[in-house]
């Protein structure tokens, strides 16, 4: 029986502890609460926070440095394409002429004084000869070297644009030039005429 007396002396005692402590204004310990903050561990979490805005404006910054980069880009390539339209105007100015409120091709003119224009020109464009064969019968005629069968009436070739040597072969002795191109805006394209009478 002795260890059921210290059992019960036990349990008295520690009630008695349990009611003085409540008595003197302290409270038991309650498990379910928190202990109090340790403010080491908030000024950690503190630090962590900071740095991890920290992290997030350095990459902020760091998408504007981007940002920038792709602006200096586009910056250059509006300026190479700015320069390349004054270019291509100052080219246009040269082959193009104003009349009232419209624009027509001086490509005639710039032909005259651009012999590398005429060249480029030459290759790149092509006219049409119209043949009006007066005569009502067959007619030879050299075009720039290459002889031509001009049948009686109306008829035309293509030749380079430019300047035309012909030589009609019965009626005289050497070729003669022909400049004498017109823009026939029916056929969008420069046509020069030779009459055989």
């Amino acid at each position: 029986m002795h260890a059921k007396h210290a059992a019960v002396w036990m349990g008295t005692w520690l009630a008695c502890c349990v009611g003085a402590a409540s008595l003197w204004g302290q409270q038991p310990p309650d498990p379910g609460t928190q202990p109090p903050p340790d403010p080491q561990a908030s000024v950690q979490q503190q630090l962590k926070d900071l740095e991890a805005r920290i992290a997030a404006l350095e990459r902020q910054v760091q998408g504007i440095a981007d940002l920038q980069q792709q602006v200096d880009a586009l910056r250059a390539r509006l300026d190479a394409l700015a320069n390349s339209v004054t270019n291509t105007s100052q080219i246009v100015g040269e082959i193009v002429t104003q009349q009232g409120g419209s624009y027509a091709p001086n490509i005639l003119g710039k032909m005259q004084t651009d012999a590398r224009f005429r060249e480029e020109m030459q290759r790149a464009v092509r006219g049409k000869v119209v043949f009006n064969n007066y005569t009502g019968v067959w007619q030879e005629a050299y075009v720039n070297g290459t002889l031509w069968n001009v049948r009686p009436g109306r008829s035309y070739i293509y030749v380079p644009f430019g300047e035309v040597r012909a030589q009609l072969r019965f009626f005289e002795a050497e070729a003669r030039p022909f400049n004498n191109w017109q823009f026939d805006p029916a056929e969008n394209m420069h046509t020069l005429t030779i009459n055989i009478q």
